[in-house]
């Protein structure tokens, strides 16, 4: 299956947020991943980079803040609690943190970036005609 080697994705939301996705091999130094917002911004990094893996930086303050784990964001500890969601959905009725709706979520995402490269244009959601799988067109051989 072919796989890109890094992607930069902006989304605006019809509420005006914006974000923007840069996924692919880090750059020396980069942050695996910074969540920024109009207070601040939240770095998770890697569990063996030197830096703690969770901080947050809040406007208006110098110092980082960082909260007290053991763990990382590779850390098979997320299991478990994926496990424990499961079965407390299961016993309460509410659905779980990671279902299905999500997972096509992240994927309509995913394969509309491909089809905006593909189309060189905007791809509003929801997709509605994109049937097979964008990077394919993008990726094949002239002629095929």
């Amino acid at each position: 299956m072919r796989v890109e080697d890094h992607a930069i994705v902006h989304v605006h939301y019809r509420n005006g947020l914006r974000g923007l996705l840069e996924i692919g091999i880090p750059v020396q130094g980069a942050r695996p991943i910074r969540l920024i917002g109009s207070e601040g911004f939240v770095e998770l990094n890697g569990p063996a980079d030197g830096r703690p893996v969770i901080r947050a930086r809040v406007r208006d303050r110098a110092d980082w803040l960082v909260p007290e784990t053991d763990e990382s964001i590779h850390d098979r500890r997320y299991f478990t609690r994926a496990v424990l969601d499961l079965i407390g959905a299961l016993d309460t009725g509410r659905p779980p943190e990671l279902r299905g709706e999500r997972a096509r979520k992240t994927i309509e995402i995913i394969v509309a970036a491909y089809e905006s490269a593909y189309r060189r244009g905007r791809i509003d959601l929801p997709l509605v005609d994109v049937l097979d799988c964008p990077l394919e067109r993008l990726t094949a051989p002239s002629g095929a």
